[in-house]
């Protein structure tokens, strides 16, 4: 996959930097809603009288082969950061990667379920 672009727009106490896929539809209208989301977050934020300076960045890395972005939302007030959102995306040759781990519990419970006597087995305690 090629280097990303990316999209980059801001107002009045806020700044929305995300990543753009020319080369990849799926992806670049996946961060296309995300980013017109965050702004109006940002903006209903400031308008309603919010305070600080909101931002929103990404960080993007590979593992096993899978392209992995970090979408951090942060809110900074006096110098420090007072509240902080982080989604991760993993994406596999364009498309959103099944997380391994809803697979493992998918498969423990199976197997738990598997192991419930049903209702009509059950011996009755007199």
């Amino acid at each position: 996959m090629k280097q990303p672009t990316q999209r980059s727009t801001s107002g009045r106490g806020w700044r929305a930097v995300t990543p753009s896929f020319p080369d990849c539809a799926g992806m670049d209208d996946f961060y296309a809603e995300a980013h017109r989301l965050i702004e109006a977050k940002f903006t209903a934020y400031r308008e309603s009288g919010g305070t600080g300076f909101c931002t929103a960045d990404y960080l993007i890395s590979e593992d096993r082969g899978d392209t992995v972005i970090t979408l951090r939302l942060r809110l900074r007030e006096n110098g420090r950061y007072a509240a902080e959102k982080t989604a991760t995306h993993r994406w596999r040759g364009g498309y959103l990667a099944p997380k391994r781990e809803h697979l493992r519990i998918r498969s423990f419970l199976q197997y738990i379920i598997s192991k419930i006597d049903p209702a009509y087995k059950r011996k009755m305690r007199g």
